[in-house]
């Protein structure tokens, strides 16, 4: 199974909305069964990478028990103890990734996805699921342009998505510690 999948399950079918021009990003319908295989392996990598604490503590978005909300009022309470008690400036950077999934590159991904220890078995299946992926769009009135080939980026609805997009920029975060830019405050609980 993990050396190659069926065409059908690789393959997905658009709809884009006509009346809004700018929108093409729309939603790819998958079938369920594959829908539910990648929510089973998304869940066994991301309880795996969770125990090792793989991911960066900066990393709130797309993750289980944790918010990106918290994170921004955990600044704000931050900003506000900063200014009033020592009047010293807070800064903040929020970074819109827009169209990041996509503009993802698959093998970048899978690269990061082999270092980040997700088993063989899992990166095979993954391979194998964004090898060769096509996309049918069916325009307004019903009729359909010939098939896509996809070579980048990740599947819009599905949930596995989410995981390989963080997945993806984690190094990001640590590089960025690395580098002496950090956020103390977010992998304390002092704020909490």
């Amino acid at each position: 199974m993990y050396g190659g999948l069926p065409r059908s399950y690789k393959s997905s079918k658009r709809t884009p909305n006509p009346t809004d021009m700018n929108n093409y990003r729309t939603m790819r319908l998958i079938p369920s069964i594959m829908k539910l295989l990648c929510a089973m392996l998304t869940n066994r990598i991301q309880r795996r990478l969770q125990e090792r604490k793989f991911f960066a503590p900066e990393q709130a978005g797309f993750r289980s028990c944790e918010e990106c909300m918290s994170h921004a009022l955990t600044f704000m309470e931050v900003a506000q103890r900063r200014f009033i008690s020592d009047q010293q400036p807070a800064y903040v950077c929020f970074i819109d990734f827009q169209e990041a999934f996509d503009t993802v590159p698959h093998e970048a991904l899978f690269l990061k996805m082999e270092r980040a220890g997700v088993s063989r078995k899992c990166l095979a299946f993954f391979r194998a699921l964004y090898a060769d992926s096509w996309m049918r769009i069916r325009l307004g009135d019903g009729s359909r342009i010939p098939s896509i080939r996809i070579c980048h980026g990740l599947r819009q609805s599905d949930r596995a998505s989410l995981l390989l997009f963080n997945i993806f920029i984690n190094d990001l975060l640590n590089n960025c510690r690395q580098y002496g830019l950090e956020v103390p405050w977010i992998g304390c609980g002092d704020a909490r």
